[in-house]
């Protein structure tokens, strides 16, 4: 056990290692981590003996209620007989007051997530059947007692509790490893590199996994609890727990470790790691459902109901035998039965383990790799043409390793979580914005954890394609649809049941599922580019912390406009995301011939996409905070002139910061105000002209749009309120002239049409970079105004393509300006 223990030891460092060349958290906690883990453990085994408990009592309430019966606690039972018998009357004319305080502990003693909800329904219930509708348990502890009486349905559930305890410890061995590409054998890299016994060796490495994972390390807490709960004394409970889970902790192990090596001798390189890595997730996901059943209200009864009603014959016998429950109750006739079922796994595991290791180094094990699948020649190619996806589609169905890649790894870390948000659970499903608002941050997790993990773990077989005539970026971007597609794949069925579950919103679930699927394109698109080469160790380099925050931009306010029904924050989210994936396209298509020589890596030439969006956000962030500052001191009845000051000061200085930064790179100012930067040729004055028309005329259109709109209750009140505060405020009138007139149409079309429009138009051209442009400048006002500036945005974009001068956009939106400022 002590060679076991320092192996373990020697592992966790590596793996401790690895997670810092990959970029994760490399921090070694040391005896405080161990000492977190090990509290987890205790904790997880303990709630999964608590199973043991809630199973009687669930039983019991599930059989009470297919009678017409509800539970109640004995005190609640005999305080409505002493009632009945001092006041005899109708149920229906009883104090509510006095029957209120005979029910108000029934919800707690239940664990109901609403205990008043229960209150109201027992109250519901007594109007209609009086006393004769309750009924109640002596106890929950003692299945010595009551164990025989409760039947089939209750001892057939807490033996599959007890089953899914001993598989989840079994399959999980030393602990979850998602390596798909695993190829260590465990036991013959010591004999052919140990000069000892290999008998000691042999040993070592079979109790790996007790001397590896803490969930070993407090598993006879589980039956503890098991024997507390039988037999309702703590003192025998500890004495027969510990007898029994130690030497089934040992069997489990030596089980899990016979699976691991034969699995590693029997399956071809392309399913080993796989399957190991299933195994070990399936093992975990035993031992969190068991936690996650014990600590969500409502769960077990929902899991009781069906096997209730169903009328189960016939238990499983894991129970009376495991705990001596067997005709007279006897805790030691248990410890007796453990312990013949601890030596035979253990004969077992350690007899085919030592089989498979003779076999493995006689070189007789390993079977060779299976033949690669491929489309019949007759039949038609079911496969795209595009090679890129075909590699893809090709590695989900050859290497079973991709299931643990694209599946396991994300819904992994997503159902973590979920145990962690438990308590939020009965609410999300109350309205169809939460329920939705849920589904679509799981599918955005899903998308954030998937990329990067996934690139991570396939390894140097990502980077076969840099012999391709294509090169990696079509691979990338076939890898970004394969996780768009999984993760619509996964949160499809999850809208389709929250729109049957809410007929009435329909639409709106359909709504956010569509919006969520051009989101989640963006956003798959932005995992990606996250990818990194090995180093000169072979490990991959880690992700610089500023490109992952980048990924992230748009999905907080996506989710929250999901959750909060706010359409125009889902629009932000959703334009925020697509150009945040063009920026981040653009500068990692630049580093692209880099990849393996970082040190010689050159920027994309300035202004690109992600200087653009950087200094349109720093003037808004900064705009923001001067005008709440300058609204503060000048009075709540100037709001024009605190937005007037700070816009100006904030559009100046961004405007010079940025004209300095991009001047010390060799971007001059002609460089930005005409389009390719050379002066273009003709008078000036017809483009200019033609401009400023083009504004009076978007103009007069938003004038009318205006009082299109307010006919609308909310938008209406909201623009009638302004007119009115500008009527009985002249000067700041004045005001917002200056704004949106003098201050905004210079620094906004220096910013959105001569850095943003331009390096959009680098990136996507076209149409798309025409209207992705004005979405983000739109995205920028208040909601009521986007249709019209859009609009504005559609035509100064094509303006200065046009005329390939910047003044003209000026002009045309400071003529829009003035029209809507002077009409309004």
């Amino acid at each position: 056990m002590a060679a076991a223990w320092r192996r373990a030891a020697a592992r966790r460092e590596q793996r401790r290692t690895l997670r810092a060349q990959q970029g994760g958290d490399s921090t070694d906690w040391g005896c405080l981590g161990s000492a977190f883990l090990l509290f987890f453990a205790l904790g997880a085994h303990g709630l999964a003996a608590r199973l043991l408990a809630d199973v009687p009592l669930a039983v019991q309430r599930a059989q009470a209620e297919a009678q017409g019966r509800l539970l109640v606690p004995w005190s609640a039972l005999e305080a409505l007989d002493r009632l009945e018998q001092a006041t005899p009357a109708p149920p229906r004319r009883r104090s509510e007051d006095d029957l209120r305080r005979i029910f108000q502990d029934a919800g707690q003693w239940l664990g109901e997530a609403k205990p008043h909800d229960y209150e109201e329904r027992l109250l519901a219930h007594y109007r209609v059947r009086g006393r004769d509708g309750f009924t109640t348990v002596p106890a929950r502890w003692g299945w010595a007692n009551d164990g025989g009486r409760l039947g089939a349905p209750a001892t057939l559930l807490a033996s599959l509790v007890m089953l899914a305890w001993f598989l989840g410890l079994a399959l999980q061995g030393e602990g979850v490893d998602l390596d798909p590409q695993r190829s260590r054998h465990p036991m013959w890299e010591w004999l052919l590199s140990h000069p000892v016994d290999p008998r000691a060796v042999f040993l070592a490495e079979m109790l790996a996994p007790l001397a590896a994972n803490v969930f070993f390390w407090a598993a006879p807490v589980f039956w503890v609890g098991a024997y507390w709960i039988a037999y309702d004394d703590f003192g025998l409970a500890l004495v027969a727990g510990l007898a029994v889970g130690v030497p089934l902790c040992v069997a489990a192990g030596c089980a899990g470790k016979a699976i691991e090596v034969v699995a590693l001798l029997r399956l071809p390189p392309r399913r080993r790691g796989a399957f190991l890595g299933l195994s070990a997730w399936l093992g975990q996901a035993l031992l969190m459902a068991l936690v996650l059943i014990a600590v969500t209200p409502g769960f077990v009864l929902a899991i009781v109901r069906p096997v209730v009603s169903l009328g189960a014959g016939a238990g499983l016998p894991i129970l009376a035998w495991s705990l001596g429950l067997e005709g007279s109750p006897s805790p030691w006739k248990g410890v007796l039965a453990c312990w013949l079922l601890a030596a035979v796994v253990t004969a077992l595991a350690v007899q085919v383990s030592a089989r498979a290791t003779r076999a493995g180094l006689a070189g007789a094990g390993e079977r060779t790799a299976d033949q690669p699948w491929l489309p019949a020649p007759a039949g038609r190619d079911p496969l795209p043409k595009d090679p890129a996806a075909r590699k893809e589609l090709l590695w989900i169905w050859r290497d079973r390793g991709a299931l643990v890649q694209v599946l396991l790894v994300p819904l992994t870390v997503a159902a973590v979580q979920l145990i962690n948000l438990r308590g939020l659970l009965p609410r999300v499903t109350e309205q169809w914005h939460l329920m939705t608002g849920a589904v679509v941050v799981f599918g955005s997790y899903f998308l954030i954890v998937l990329g990067p993990r996934s690139l991570i773990s396939e390894g140097a077989a990502l980077w076969i394609p840099l012999t391709w005539p294509r090169g990696l970026e079509s691979l990338l971007k076939a890898k970004a649809r394969l996780y768009w597609l999984v993760a619509l794949v996964i949160a499809s069925p999850l809208l389709l049941i929250t729109a049957i579950r809410f007929p009435a919103d329909a639409w709106k679930v359909a709504l956010a599922g569509a919006l969520f699927a051009v989101f989640g394109r963006s956003l798959a698109e932005k995992s990606v580019t996250l990818v990194g080469a090995p180093s000169s160790s072979g490990e991959p380099e880690p992700v610089p912390r500023g490109r992952r925050w980048a990924a992230l931009l748009g999905t907080l306010t996506f989710g929250v406009g999901i959750l909060s029904q706010q359409w125009h924050l889902v629009l932000v989210g959703v334009v925020y995301a697509a150009l945040t994936s063009a920026a981040m396209w653009q500068n990692f298509r630049a580093r692209l011939p880099f990849l393996f020589d970082p040190w010689s890596e050159r920027l994309p030439p300035p202004p690109t996409l992600m200087h653009a969006m950087i200094a349109i956000s720093a003037l808004v962030e900064v705009q923001t905070v001067l005008s709440a500052v300058l609204a503060a001191s000048l009075g709540a009845d100037r709001p024009f002139l605190a937005q007037a000051l700070g816009y100006g000061v904030s559009g100046l200085g961004v405007w010079l910061a940025m004209g300095l930064w991009l001047s010390d790179r060799g971007v001059q100012a002609g460089d930005v105000w005409s389009w390719d930067g050379r002066e273009p040729s003709g008078p000036p004055l017809l483009p200019q002209a033609l401009g400023a028309g083009l504004g009076l005329v978007l103009g007069a259109a938003a004038v009318g749009y205006s009082a299109l709109v307010q006919q609308q209750p909310d938008w209406g009140q909201a623009l009638r309120t302004a007119s009115a505060h500008l009527a009985a405020h002249p000067a700041e009138r004045f005001w917002l002239a200056v704004m949106a007139v003098g201050c905004a149409p210079v620094a906004e079309e220096y910013l959105f049409r001569g850095l943003l429009f331009r390096a959009l138009d680098r990136e996507w051209g076209g149409a798309r970079a025409i209207w992705g442009s004005a979405a983000f400048f739109a995205i920028y006002h208040p909601p009521q105004a986007w249709p019209p500036v859009l609009l504005v945005g559609v035509v100064g974009a094509l303006l200065f393509k046009g005329t390939r001068r910047l003044w003209p956009c000026v002009l045309l939106h400071m003529a829009y300006n003035g029209v809507v400022v002077w009409a309004g």
